[in-house]
């Protein structure tokens, strides 16, 4: 599951940092990227599988990880062009379908493929 955005401060300015998402059954880690490649900060919350814990808990659990990032990396969730989510639960269409449209929603992340 990936979600793209384009974001320019109000310099003009492109900031760009790439969202990785591991959410399992257990917990969520996530981490924000450069360019470059490098991870700029991480967060960690509880459980991200939806079929354990529902579509909001397990989206919330993944925006907690992602707000702990960016007040430890002094960044702002909007400089996220874009995600890749890899959760555990989410064979089904229907509720890979929920969880995308409910995190793009919290994100603002407008763009998915």
């Amino acid at each position: 599951m990936a979600a793209t955005r384009t974001k320019q401060n109000d310099n003009g300015r492109s900031h760009q940092l790439y969202l990785g998402v591991d959410g399992g059954g257990t917990k969520t880690h996530i981490a924000l990227m450069r360019p470059d490649g490098k991870v700029k900060c991480e967060g960690f919350a509880g459980p991200a599988n939806p079929l354990r814990v529902g579509v909001e808990t397990a989206v919330g659990n993944i925006i907690k990880a992602v707000n702990e990032a960016c007040d430890n990396g002094g960044v702002s969730r909007l400089d996220i062009v874009a995600a890749t989510l890899g959760l555990a639960g989410v064979r089904r269409a229907d509720l890979r379908q929920r969880v995308k449209e409910r995190f793009t929603k919290s994100v603002g992340i407008r763009n998915t493929n």
